[in-house]
């Protein structure tokens, strides 16, 4: 008996003036991620983002934090789906 294997992730995104860069996320934010990959709330999700923008070298930038979900079917080949995405920043708050 053999079941589908999903993984999951979250990716955060520094948005800049005509630039996106991926962040690499710090070891003390890894439970935050793990909550927000795991069940990808809107409220995981900005907890994740406000947490990463209080660090020194985030303050006041524009963030994106995603959550995707990869399937492997019968080829094995994994399916990258995007199940949700938020932006956050100065004045900024959209889905």
């Amino acid at each position: 008996m053999f079941s589908t294997v999903d993984a999951r992730a979250v990716r955060v995104v520094h948005e800049g003036p005509g630039a996106e860069r991926e962040l690499a996320l710090p070891r003390s934010l890894e439970d935050e991620a793990d909550r927000a990959a795991t069940l990808p709330t809107e409220t995981r999700l900005r907890a994740l983002a406000q947490a990463l923008g209080r660090r020194p070298e985030h303050a006041g930038a524009s963030l994106r934090v995603e959550a995707w979900e990869a399937r492997f079917g019968p080829s094995l080949a994994p399916a990258p789906r995007l199940l949700r995405s938020l932006r956050v920043g100065p004045g900024v708050e959209r889905r």
